[in-house]
């Protein structure tokens, strides 16, 4: 054999192994890809899932909380005192920044007292209340 026929014989076994890893990895690839897809499925099954079971505790706590139960009755009351605190802390937020508005321009000599309605709208927490 010459050398010619030695370097013919090497490429085409090198195409016969190409050719086979060329199918290899697209059989693997598809199996990712059906993988991942069924994962994807699952993730989603699983978040509409959370929301059903997340909806069906808000309808039974609304439902509860007009007829309370001894078994709900004290969820209903953490609830509605977590509730009324983020309440309060978003209010508050939102106090803050116009106290902070206030600050600044008494800082700079444009002071203004608080008006009345000001007034009305600060809420004070007691630190109990926050244990």
């Amino acid at each position: 054999m010459s050398l010619l026929d030695d370097l013919k014989i090497n490429f085409e076994n090198l195409n016969r192994q190409l050719t086979e890893a060329k199918r290899v990895i697209k059989l693997k690839s598809l199996d990712i890809k059906e993988t991942a897809s069924i994962r994807l499925e699952i993730l989603k099954q699983s978040r509409a899932l959370d929301n059903l079971y997340k909806d069906l505790g808000k309808r039974a706590y609304d439902a509860k909380k007009e007829d309370v139960d001894i078994l709900y009755g004290d969820y209903i009351e953490k609830i509605d005192e977590a509730t009324a605190r983020l309440h309060a802390l978003e209010l508050s937020l939102k106090i803050e920044n116009v106290d902070s508005q206030r600050f600044d321009d008494a800082y700079s000599g444009n002071f203004s007292e608080p008006t009345k309605e000001d007034r009305e709208n600060y809420i004070y927490i007691d630190e109990k209340d926050l244990k």
